[in-house]
């Protein structure tokens, strides 16, 4: 079931969905491959490329320097705002 799961019948997708994740499972151990780690198990740097259009980033830049922030800084707290 490489490839992805879709369609209309949400149980279906979702029965197939789980056996795909059984799939995995089971290859990964037929090649003594480790699963990768949880989630919450995993170690964040605190940095990602964040892609966006030029508009929104001339528009980022402008609030930024109104603001007498860095566009790093500005972002961070919008994002800290927003979740």
């Amino acid at each position: 079931m490489r490839g992805g799961v879709h369609g209309d019948d949400e149980a279906k997708v979702y029965a197939d969905l789980c056996a795909t994740v059984e799939e995995v499972i089971a290859m990964r151990q037929a090649h003594d491959e480790p699963l990768p780690p949880e989630f919450r198990d995993r170690e964040f740097n605190g940095k990602f490329l964040l892609r966006c259009s030029p508009e929104l980033h001339r528009l980022l830049a402008i609030r930024a320097h109104s603001a007498r922030q860095t566009i790093d800084t500005f972002a961070v707290r919008k994002l800290e705002e927003a979740v």
